[in-house]
């Protein structure tokens, strides 16, 4: 797959996002995500991958400073979207302009305290599949504990679970993604699983194009 044809998907699964949440009730723009964090519900989810994205392209670009919030008022899907269009035209404009040495020049992200070092070629990669990477860690559960029952969960809609195995030697790899669909008169799923305790969880509507929740993090 070439940068276009993923830049172009992503755009596409844009596209379809913005149409459906149009013709939604706002409230869905409020829908929980992540039980904690920064981004716990849809609408501050998008406002961090689009901030992000802007963010990462300011420091492609070498410009500064770094953008701290994108000025749309909440529920403003038009011109959240649109904010988005704009600052993915800023970022293919530097990609397609840029040669061997723009893209092997090191940068330096400070956040949280801690520092990271990408080339931009590497810091590029990372913004594409940024958006739609995201999970959130819903629950730590105790040892030999095989189930897990999640609720308050939005009814007709598919959710993603993963899980791996912890203990003092550190993480396992996560287990094979699952899925489930809430009833439309229901809210709540059990989930059971042989490998426990830290499950993540992602989800889309059933009948419209996938929307992932949020890992707990700020704007880099």
């Amino acid at each position: 797959m070439t940068i276009d044809e993923l830049l172009a998907y992503t755009a596409g699964e844009r596209d379809k996002w913005q149409q459906w949440f149009e013709a939604q009730p706002s409230a869905a723009l409020d829908a929980a995500v992540q039980r904690e964090g920064d981004f716990n519900d849809v609408w501050r989810l998008m406002h961090h991958i689009f901030l992000v994205e802007k963010r990462h392209t300011q420091r492609l670009k070498q410009e500064s400073p770094l953008m701290e919030q994108i000025g749309v008022a909440r529920h403003n899907v038009v011109e959240l979207f649109s904010f988005g269009r704009t600052v993915r035209s800023e970022f293919m404009e530097f990609i397609h302009a840029a040669n061997e040495a723009d893209l092997n020049r090191t940068l330096e992200i400070h956040y949280r305290g801690q520092q990271a070092i990408f080339t931009a070629r590497k810091l590029a990669f990372h913004m594409l599949f940024h958006e739609i990477r995201h999970w959130a860690q819903i629950a730590t559960v105790g040892a030999n504990v095989t189930s897990y029952n999640d609720t308050g969960l939005t009814q007709a809609t598919t959710y993603f679970y993963r899980v791996r195995a912890n203990n003092t030697g550190g993480d396992s790899s996560y287990a094979v993604e699952v899925s489930a669909t809430t009833l439309v008169t229901a809210s709540k799923l059990l989930i059971q699983t042989k490998r426990a305790p830290m499950l993540r969880r992602r989800m889309r509507p059933t009948t419209r194009s996938q929307v992932r929740s949020s890992r707990p993090a700020t704007p880099m």
